[in-house]
């Protein structure tokens, strides 16, 4: 998910790794283009057995990884004004991601073959989503 690759390019800029603020830029454009075309979709209205959860607890996840990027930017060094501006964009979609916590939540939508078929990943995924921050600090090994 390019929200994590976000996440991840930031905390390696501030662990002075890498000097890509352009790329962090460009992630979260690309992001921002990806998530009005999702939203635009409806995909979030159509019936369980057309919805893959571990698909959509992805995105929920990465919107997480935009709430502590937006946390880090108060403690960071200078970012960009764009930067700023694209997560400020982004955060508007968050209630997306409740959305999608909550419908993979609902046992009765658990019980749907897309959710079965594929139990283990998705209940990785709804755990994930869940608690998010030790994914994302573990995984990388940052704050």
């Amino acid at each position: 998910c390019m929200l994590i690759d976000a996440y991840r390019v930031h905390s390696l800029l501030q662990e002075d790794a890498i000097e890509a603020m352009q790329l962090l830029e460009d992630l979260l454009e690309c992001s921002l283009v990806g998530l009005h075309h999702y939203n635009k979709s409806g995909e979030l209205t159509h019936p369980v057995y057309h919805r893959l959860g571990f698909r959509e607890l992805g995105l929920s996840i990465g919107l997480h990884a935009i709430e502590s990027l937006k946390e880090n930017i108060n403690s960071s060094k200078a970012v960009s004004e764009k930067i700023q501006s694209q997560i400020a964009r982004i955060d508007q979609f968050q209630p997306m991601g409740r959305e999608i916590e909550q419908f993979w939540l609902n046992p009765e939508n658990q019980q749907s073959n897309t959710w079965k078929e594929h139990i283990d990943i998705n209940e990785v995924m709804l755990a994930t989503s869940l608690v998010p921050h030790g994914f994302l600090s573990d995984a990388f090994g940052f704050n």
